[in-house]
């Protein structure tokens, strides 16, 4: 326990001695009696204890002793909550300060030290990486090599099909912004991969799964879907704009300016007209389609024909939500032991590892569609060679890991 603490328990254990006092010094004044320090104390200690008899005040010889006797009543507890509120009160306001001040200069004394430690925590995150790099090198590095291959798929296409004084059609657009998006978050999953947080990269994956999810949906269904998907945007800032305008001002945020608010709400009320009530929704881009009119996510995934990944999805999302399957379901433990991991392992990384290099393929085969050369169809087909070379290097090593732990 640490000091302060130690100091505050110590207080509040001697408030009610302190009040009992207080109350003895008034009682007996009215006595004519006065006591000294160390006899008051007896005298406190002799009622706390619950000692029967009078008490006792032993000066001189046996002839000199006295007897004193004290009595609370019922009459006295008015006097005696009143004196705990102030003593209570006394002490929590000087509490505040106190912790303030301690807080304070213990931040800076910190700061000071961790100029030393922060150097020693570099050194020692450095030395974690290469012996991950050790056992894990192969698999990632031919998952960043996936990796430039598909940023260098997705520009190909753009710069072949799409010229920047033209404009795409409403698939085009959405396919190559979610396939844009899917490269940067595989490069999020594969620092933390290097970075050794299994969960961390299995949780950017969740999201790697859905943008694949939504292309499929949009391939299957063509330009009126994605102009669908795309326009959703008007929904989401109207809800941004109302979850805003409920808590900004507890958030201290600035109100959105009355312009911006009409042209929100304009935008909104155009999207409702447009598209129908259903729009509104969370998935209601893909209502009219899935023939849904409140479709979820679920469905999104059975309508693009990968059902077969919820398992991997529900596994995922034990590292995104705070359920208590999450506490343990943890990647970078290998056994079932109680352990808690509070930083990074070389553990678990197989997973979604692999789980990345797949989805990176998928999103890379449906956007395919825009462009289905042959040295594309070369390139694609080369991906998935990879792909598979990924996945059994992940498992290699994982398989070794077994061995070794």
């Amino acid at each position: 326990m640490g000091v302060l603490q130690e100091s505050l328990e110590t207080l509040i254990s001697q408030t009610p001695r302190l009040v009992l006092s207080s109350i003895l010094v008034e009682k007996l004044t009215e006595k004519g009696i006065r006591l000294r320090p160390g006899e008051l104390e007896r005298f406190a200690n002799h009622i706390i204890h619950g000692s029967e008899g009078a008490f006792t005040v032993k000066r001189g010889g046996p002839q000199d002793h006295r007897a004193v006797e004290i009595a609370i009543s019922e009459s006295d507890i008015p006097n005696i909550q009143a004196k705990l509120d102030r003593v209570t009160k006394a002490l929590i306001d000087s509490l505040g300060p106190i912790v303030a001040n301690t807080a304070s200069r213990a931040l800076s004394k910190l700061r000071t030290t961790w100029r030393t430690a922060s150097k020693k925590a570099d050194r020692h995150a450095r030395e974690f990486e290469k012996r991950l790099c050790r056992r894990w090198g192969a698999a990632l590095g031919d998952l960043n090599l996936l990796l430039a291959l598909t940023q260098e798929f997705g520009a190909g296409i753009i710069q072949n099909r799409f010229p920047r004084n033209r404009r795409a059609p409403p698939q085009a657009d959405a396919l190559v912004r979610l396939h844009t998006r899917a490269c940067r978050i595989a490069a999020e999953c594969i620092r933390l991969l290097y970075g050794g947080f299994a969960d961390g990269a299995m949780a950017r994956w969740r999201t790697l799964f859905e943008i694949s999810t939504v292309a499929y949906v949009i391939a299957k269904f063509g330009n009126e879907i994605a102009e669908r998907y795309l326009e959703h945007v008007a929904i989401e800032e109207w809800r941004a704009l109302k979850q805003l305008e409920k808590y900004g001002r507890k958030l201290r945020e600035e109100a959105v300016g009355v312009a911006a608010r009409q042209a929100i709400e304009r935008r909104y009320s155009s999207a409702i007209a447009r598209f129908g009530s259903s729009f509104r929704n969370q998935y209601g881009w893909a209502a009219k389609h899935l023939e849904k009119k409140d479709p979820t996510f679920a469905d999104l995934v059975d309508t693009a024909g990968i059902s077969h990944w919820k398992p991997y999805y529900k596994i995922a999302s034990h590292s995104v939500h705070a359920n208590p399957k999450g506490l343990r379901a943890q990647h970078g433990i290998l056994s079932d032991a109680d352990i808690l991991l509070a930083g990074p392992s070389n553990a678990g990384l197989a997973e979604p590892g692999h789980c990345t290099a797949i989805s990176l393929t998928q999103i890379s085969s449906v956007l395919l569609e825009l462009d289905n050369s042959v040295d594309n169809l070369v390139m694609l087909q080369a991906m998935v060679l990879l792909e598979r070379a990924v996945g059994k290097a992940f498992g290699s090593a994982h398989q070794k890991l077994l061995k070794d732990a």
